[in-house]
């Protein structure tokens, strides 16, 4: 079926795709912090893991919506992780968290 490989195909691809950053500002209050990465910034909110400022994050930091990212630094999965927004300038990412 045409619609089924392109659909596998898609996800393939998706899934090849990691975007890596370096974690540039971390908000204790929301628990929220913001990856530099080459597409811009992303905002992050990890639920249920401690993040440190200079860790580096792989995973698809490029796109908004729940997301299964590695925290290189720490060796951790974050399964549950929230990529909240994804922006082309720092300041623009500061406002969100």
């Amino acid at each position: 079926m045409p619609g089924t490989m392109t659909v596998g195909y898609r996800a393939i691809v998706r899934e090849g795709v990691a975007v890596h950053g370096i974690v540039v500002a971390v908000n204790r209050v929301t628990e929220m912090f913001i990856v530099k990465h080459e597409e811009g910034y992303s905002v992050v909110e990890p639920i249920g893991y401690l993040i440190s400022l200079g860790d580096v994050i792989i995973g698809n930091l490029d796109r908004e919506g729940p997301e299964v990212l590695r925290n290189v630094t720490q060796d951790c999965v974050m399964e549950s992780a929230i990529v909240q927004a994804v922006v082309p300038t720092y300041r623009a990412a500061r406002r969100r968290i």
